[in-house]
């Protein structure tokens, strides 16, 4: 379900944010990403507060403990409530101050970014409250729901640009509006949602003290990690820019929509897994959370690699084939990306057993530092004139870097964890046929030109090789003759 709610929200996307532009035009276009920007640069912040919510609700959900729970649940959703008006009265103060006196905009477009910051600061603060609620829905696990939730999103996304072209008005506030009332539909549903089916996520109890206190000092040093990320991706942008410039940024940028649009399909598989590994933890089931936290990494690094190794040696001409005109240096600051992400998504599963144990500043702290090291190492190898491809390329080994600080974290929060099983039994092995994969696909390179048969018959070779390892090295016996049995009633309708 969350697989397939990424595909809709993908293609739909794609289409939505063109049609927008060309409705909007680029002016608009313009004010509106400026504007609803300065709201979106906290960004980090609502994340690290939803993490914490969802990781002590999923964690005594586990233990089956239920007060603690409810506690929990109430204390979750007032400390939301209060960062909600806390940031609703400094942005209707100094951004507000901001947007009127320091944003750079057309002649007699004010009123309508007043107009588009008034319905952004009021969606941030949907957003932000309704936190808790999403949290609640992955702990129980209702992926399902989550995810068709995320449908009805791009459905009614599609539903805004048909009333864009339709009613001849304001276009710009039009579009802001009915952005605000997106956000008003989810918060209806997924409030309705979590009380009527969870009893226990119910505003039945008074926040507790030292429990807003765990969610406070989780989410803090949560805080410095997501905070450091987004430094790290801005410093990249802006040193890019002061060497470069502007023409070198829309490359990078380009690199990093690729970059999010594939990692968002591994992380939707890596989400499914994040419930059971913080409840097998909480129940102190750790001879089960080993193999969980193999099969959670095996699922998530094959569905990745599978998408990203073809793309790699295909990326000239898919690019060519979106973009039309490449901007230099696109294709190889979008191949570096992408496999320093891989590193990325492997740490992500290792992320959630690390944050199941609650003790997250070591883990924080490192890895944040080396997302900071990133631009400073970037702007380091400019003054050494290293190039621009291989000083872009050094986040590859800080991404590497921060993958193994992972894994010693995980073997000094959970010392019975064996990490070096997990180690020679999914990644090498994920890595093994990898290598494979790509030497296949580089011998089938120089038999066909660039071009859709090529294309083709690259992504073929990577959906078999990663499809035939999946079958019959990460599936159990169960599981495998399931998966075989259904293949094979398929084949004879």
């Amino acid at each position: 379900m969350l697989y397939l709610r990424m595909i809709v929200s993908v293609i739909v996307s794609l289409y939505t944010s063109r049609v927008v532009l060309a409705t909007l035009g680029v002016e608009d276009y313009g004010i509106y990403s400026a504007v609803a920007g300065v709201i979106g640069m906290i960004a980090f912040l609502n994340t690290s507060m939803s993490s914490a919510s969802a990781r002590f609700i999923t964690f005594y959900l586990g233990q089956g403990d239920t007060t603690m729970l409810k506690r929990t649940f109430s204390s979750a959703v007032t400390v939301h409530l209060l960062l909600a008006v806390f940031m609703t009265v400094i942005f209707e103060t100094a951004g507000v101050w901001y947007v009127n006196n320091m944003l750079v905009l057309p002649e007699g477009s004010l009123t309508a970014a007043n107009w588009v910051f008034q319905f952004a600061v009021i969606s941030m603060f949907i957003c932000i409250v309704q936190s808790p609620y999403a949290g609640a829905v992955i702990a129980y696990e209702s992926m399902d729901f989550y995810a068709c939730m995320e449908i009805v999103n791009v459905i009614l996304k599609l539903l805004i640009v048909y009333m864009l072209l339709v009613f001849d008005c304001n276009k710009l506030i039009l579009y802001s509006a009915l952005t605000l009332m997106i956000s008003a539909v989810s918060f209806g549903c997924y409030t309705f949602y979590v009380t009527t089916r969870f009893k226990d996520c119910r505003l039945s109890s008074r926040p507790d003290r030292e429990t807003v206190k765990s969610l406070l000092s989780f989410s803090g040093f949560d805080l410095f990690g997501n905070m450091s990320n987004a430094v790290g991706v801005q410093g990249y942008a802006l040193v890019l820019n002061y060497f470069l410039g502007a023409a070198v940024n829309a490359a990078n940028g380009i690199a990093i929509l690729v970059q999010g649009t594939l990692k968002g399909f591994a992380f939707s598989i890596a989400l499914a897994f994040r419930p059971q590994i913080i409840k097998q933890y909480a129940s102190q089931t750790i001879e089960d959370l080993q193999p969980l936290i193999k099969t959670a990494t095996d699922y998530t690094l094959c569905m990745y690699l599978t998408l990203v190794t073809p793309l790699i040696f295909e990326a000239p001409f898919v690019l060519s084939l979106w973009l039309g005109n490449v901007p230099q240096f696109t294709v190889g600051m979008t191949r570096i990306i992408l496999i320093a992400t891989a590193f990325n998504v492997a740490s992500f599963v290792i992320n959630s057993a690390i944050q199941a144990t609650g003790k997250i500043r070591t883990y924080s702290i490192l890895t944040g530092i080396c997302s900071l090291l990133q631009p400073l190492s970037l702007f380091m190898l400019f003054r050494l004139d290293a190039g621009v491809i291989n000083s872009y390329a050094v986040m590859i080994p800080l991404s590497a870097l921060s993958f193994i600080v992972s894994l010693v974290i995980l073997k000094i929060n959970i010392c019975r964890i064996n990490v070096t099983a997990i180690v020679t039994g999914s990644y090498l092995p994920v890595t093994a046929v990898t290598f494979a994969t790509s030497v296949v696909t580089v011998y089938v390179c120089n038999l066909f030109d660039e071009g859709w048969l090529r294309l083709i018959v690259t992504c073929g070779i990577s959906i078999v090789c990663f499809g035939l390892f999946f079958i019959f090295f990460i599936l159990n016996n169960q599981s495998r003759r399931q998966l075989l049995a259904k293949l094979k009633l398929r084949s004879h309708e």
